[in-house]
């Protein structure tokens, strides 16, 4: 009982001092905010304890060609050299496949995994990608290790696809 008047006479005292927000509202399950929470120091600590310090920061798209395929990698860096990636995948111009993965710096390379998965009324397929930079930048080639598996309805086949192959870095469209 004492600690909750304490903390409602603490809350009643940062409203009357201006200390917190207007239409705020305090109820049992914690605060409510009509705007922007700012943290000037320490971040935000989540229930599980976790503290998230920085939001991310979307770098951009970067572009790559294998012949008559193209990628297009969408990179956020999550911070402490981490990052998360979403990629279209293109054949002859036409949307094959999206990707989605993570990535993180290791032995001045960028390391990335790309899982893919798909379906339509005559098969469905899935395929996993690591792919490595020759540096330290999205702006630099990749050298892709791929292994993909197809499942046919009608003819009730299971076919597995194994390549590597070396993307180079283009300037995007």
């Amino acid at each position: 009982m004492r600690i909750i008047i304490f903390t409602l006479f603490i809350v009643s005292l940062l409203i009357s001092t201006s200390v917190l927000a207007q239409n705020t509202t305090i109820h049992s399950n914690g605060l409510t905010v009509d705007g922007t929470i700012e943290s000037t120091n320490g971040g935000v600590v989540f229930p599980d304890g976790t503290v998230q310090e920085t939001a991310f920061n979307y770098l951009g798209e970067f572009c790559y060609e294998m012949g008559a395929t193209s990628l297009i990698l969408y990179v956020s860096d999550m911070g402490d050299s981490h990052y998360i990636i979403s990629a279209k995948h293109f054949v002859n111009g036409t949307l094959n496949n999206i990707f989605n993965g993570t990535g993180e710096i290791e032995n001045n390379i960028i390391h990335m995994t790309l899982s893919h998965s798909g379906k339509n009324s005559g098969a469905m397929w899935s395929g996993i990608c690591n792919v490595i930079t020759d540096s330290v930048s999205f702006n630099s080639n990749l050298t892709l290790e791929c292994i993909g598996h197809d499942y046919n309805y009608t003819a009730l086949t299971l076919d597995t696809q194994y390549f590597t192959e070396t993307a180079n870095s283009v300037v995007c469209p």
